[in-house]
């Protein structure tokens, strides 16, 4: 917010690392989401609420493709790679000549 007061919505959601149009709609409407009104319901009764338990269910179940919420359950692996050297830190940046103290006591250390 204190970026606000002194740049354009523009330039405040550059520096606050979010969107334009998200920064427009929090200046437009600055209420928090626990604080604002509730989204209304449907306007219309959901015209495949009669028959998708009995047709739409099991074509879902039956086809192993499209069946992400209806099925048995599926094993999530995520599988993890590590190629050598690529994501490695060998650089550092040596601190001390910013006199960072610790209980007054200088604290030699690498960044």
């Amino acid at each position: 917010m204190k970026l606000r007061q002194t740049n354009s919505v523009t330039v405040a959601a550059a520096k606050a690392s979010i969107g334009r149009t998200t920064a427009f709609r929090l200046a437009k409407n600055p209420r928090l989401p626990s604080q604002k009104t509730k989204a209304r319901g449907r306007r219309r009764p959901d015209p495949l609420a009669k028959i998708f338990d009995a047709e739409i269910v099991p074509l879902l179940r039956a086809a192993p493709g499209i069946r992400a919420v209806h099925g048995e359950e599926q094993e999530v692996i995520l599988r993890q790679i590590h190629e050598p050297g690529l994501l490695g830190l060998s650089d550092f940046t040596d601190m001390t000549a910013l006199g960072i103290t610790i209980a007054g006591q200088p604290l030699d250390h690498l960044l």
